[in-house]
């Protein structure tokens, strides 16, 4: 049943006072219109729930419903914008849901909603009173990419732009974006970070495309397809100064890549699965998607260490025949790959595909998760299976999820990266570049940025210190 918004509500009463200013057609504002004004400066408690409330029920209805507002939308838009930068402004106020665990936009129009001036627009009314580096956070109109620019949000035509592009949104490169924050203070540059609601190498070419109609001068990404993507990367690096973060095209002409050998990141977490079943077993391994760089050496890394291979990046760059089969088992008299699972970046799917595996293979010793959200997706399927703790769970990245289920016992361990370090060192490159210090980039124009595992010895210290990089 729809739920009615009258004209007293706070929704309302904002996006009333701010959509005279807006275009009908496109619902972007007017050039020659300033809405700051018309938005409140300091929200009471009152204000902040009514919205918040207002917002969600707002979501899960249409503009045809009794009692709502035309172009409501709009509306919904507005009130999701205040809602995330009024609980990250109003921390004092109490705990609520994280702004990712609510599905606020339910529908293909909904999706569609522009909001970036209202965010620059509160975040230039509010900035000066925040110590902290404030966020302003854009739905954007095309596709519905999460974006996430760093600053005070007010251009600053004498400051460099840079941007950092991810391969998805997950809470991985919420790590990147504090590390962009903190270069973006440490190196008076302005900063976009942009993260692709679609995991599609279409969508990444879209949004790198705007970047550079908006003037972005330097360009930071993890390619999704690298091997397909060569000519398209050559064209954006003949324009601006572009490096490779995460995942690397190495046959492309970035300047550099920054990340980890990945290779060695698979070796590391086969060895964790070794540590769980030293007497063999049947493994299934769960990842996004093979088309990327890091995707392929990770997976492989995973199974030569169970196979006792004795290889690295170098040997499977020249012999380009010798990466195994996704199909099918590969095994030795000790280890059985029984087969690599792909999800193309969506958890949900990576969820029900664990499911089916664990009925599938009923016998089935480990499940290896190779993306940051695939560890509490097996996690999950475990826990309904009820057979957490029987069947070994071995992670990759740092997922809350998997933390936690490596303190209880539950998960063997984890290997992390430092997207942290993966933002914060893009931006200093691509700032250093712009200001014409070419020695930024090394002579292997390789910036190693080496993974560790985390197992129960070390998973409190090291939970505690990505709390406190995220700001928690």
């Amino acid at each position: 049943m729809g739920v009615s918004v009258g004209q007293s509500d706070p929704a309302w009463t904002v996006a009333s006072s701010v959509r005279p200013h807006l275009d009908r057609a496109s619902g972007r504002p007017r050039k020659s219109d300033k809405i700051h004004g018309h938005l409140p400066e300091s929200p009471t408690f009152g204000q902040f729930h009514g919205v918040s409330e207002a917002a969600m029920y707002l979501s899960k209805s249409t503009a045809s419903e009794e009692g709502l507002p035309e172009h409501n939308s709009r509306h919904v838009a507005f009130g999701c914008c205040l809602t995330k930068i009024w609980r990250l402004k109003s921390r004092a106020l109490g705990s609520f849901t994280p702004f990712h665990e609510i599905t606020l936009l339910s529908s293909s129009a909904m999706q569609r909603i522009f909001c970036l001036t209202v965010l620059l627009a509160f975040a230039a009314m509010g900035c000066s009173k925040s110590s902290d580096s404030d966020l302003r956070v854009m739905v954007d109109a095309d596709s519905g990419d999460s974006t996430a620019t760093q600053g005070d949000g007010v251009s600053d035509g004498n400051k460099p732009s840079v941007a950092f592009v991810t391969n998805q949104i997950a809470d991985f490169w919420k790590i990147s974006e504090a590390g962009c924050g903190d270069a973006e203070k440490d190196f008076d540059v302005e900063v976009e970070v942009r993260m692709p609601s679609q995991a599609t190498a279409v969508e990444q070419k879209r949004i790198v495309e705007d970047l550079l109609t908006s003037g972005v001068k330097a360009i930071a990404i993890s390619p999704i397809d690298a091997d397909n993507q060569v000519d398209w990367l050559n064209s954006i690096a003949a324009q601006v100064p572009l490096i490779t973060h995460d995942s690397d095209a190495p046959a492309s002409d970035r300047l550099m890549y920054i990340g980890m050998d990945n290779y060695a990141a698979g070796l590391a977490c086969g060895e964790l699965v070794k540590e769980s079943l030293p007497d063999g077993g049947k493994v299934m391994l769960f990842i996004g998607r093979l088309e990327q760089d890091n995707s392929k050496f990770r997976r492989q890394g995973v199974i030569d260490a169970l196979l006792g291979r004795e290889r690295n990046m170098d040997y499977y760059r020249s012999q380009t025949d010798a990466w195994d089969p996704v199909d099918g088992e590969i095994s030795d008299d000790k280890y059985t790959i029984l087969g690599t699972i792909t999800d193309q970046g969506k958890p949900e799917v990576a969820q029900s595909k664990a499911e089916d595996a664990l009925n599938t293979y009923p016998d089935i010793s480990a499940m290896v998760g190779l993306f940051e959200y695939n560890p509490p997706a097996c996690y999950k399927a475990l826990e309904k299976a009820n057979k957490l703790g029987t069947v070994k769970l071995i992670g990759f990245d740092e997922n809350d999820i998997t933390l936690q289920a490596i303190k209880d016992g539950t998960c063997a361990g984890t290997v992390v990266q430092n997207p942290y370090a993966y933002g914060y060192e893009s931006v200093r490159v691509l700032t250093e570049l712009l200001n014409g210090n070419e020695s930024a980039i090394p002579e292997s124009k390789y910036l190693d940025i080496p993974p560790r595992p985390i197992t129960k010895d070390n998973v409190d210290e090291f939970w505690a210190d990505l709390k406190a990089k995220k700001g928690q």
